[in-house]
């Protein structure tokens, strides 16, 4: 009768303990869901994203160099240029057009989503810009890089064939810093020109969310390039 006693007041006991775990457990949960709805909140409603970006964006005045180098932002999930690229195409075009430099260098490899044996990234930047007026002669395709590091590495190739020394960097805002570093690292004179109308500064709402995805990313592969130099 004892040890029977004995056996229900362990199992008395057992089932308390995991009665406390499981509750605690789902305190956790529901306090990091909580935190997460917060979190969300905050940077759809405020210009968090404004603060977080702003050590890793960096913008010189500008000059006249001997090429703009336009770094790819990849595709949208239909083969069509995503909003990234888009913006930085933009901004190289505008100072091609204010003559800042006489050529384009179109950096970017990556295939679309939906073509996966489609044409890189940079030959469709290329008709972007032949469609906003840009001439084929005034445009240098490098349809290779699938990273920072090898987009600054192939556009220093080809400026170092050609002989230019200046080049004028575009991209988004938050991705400027790692770009600039990583493009003087292989030895050219850099001029950060960022695009100016960027999803990084006119996103609302929802749309905030995805600019805060890249930027924290970003954060990452900075902590990265820091520590390994890739």
């Amino acid at each position: 009768m004892k040890r029977s006693k004995r056996v229900s007041n362990f199992a008395f006991a057992t089932a308390s303990t995991d009665g406390s775990a499981s509750a605690l457990v789902l305190a956790l949960v529901l306090g990091l869901t909580l935190a997460i709805a917060i979190a969300m909140a905050a940077i759809i409603s405020t210009n968090l994203n404004m603060a977080l970006m702003s050590p890793l964006t960096v913008s010189d005045p500008l000059r006249p160099a001997q090429a703009i180098a336009v770094l790819s932002g990849g595709y949208n999930a239909d083969g069509s240029l995503g909003s990234s690229t888009v913006e930085r195409m933009d901004r190289g075009i505008e100072l091609y057009r204010q003559s800042y430099a006489p050529v384009m260098i179109l950096s970017g490899g990556d295939k679309p989503p939906s073509s996966p044996s489609g044409r890189p990234e940079a030959e469709a930047m290329a008709g972007y810009a032949r469609r906003c007026g840009v001439p084929a002669g005034a445009v240098v395709i490098e349809g290779r890089s699938l990273s920072t590091a090898q987009n600054t590495a192939n556009i220093a190739a080809i400026a170092r064939a050609y002989g230019w020394r200046t080049v004028i960097l575009v991209t988004s805002p938050y991705h400027a810093r790692r770009a600039s570093w990583m493009l003087r690292e292989q030895g050219l004179e850099v001029i950060n020109a960022p695009a100016i109308h960027s999803e990084a500064y006119s996103a609302v709402g929802r749309q905030r969310l995805r600019v805060f995805r890249l930027v924290a990313l970003e954060y990452l592969k900075l902590a990265r390039y820091l520590i390994f130099r890739t």
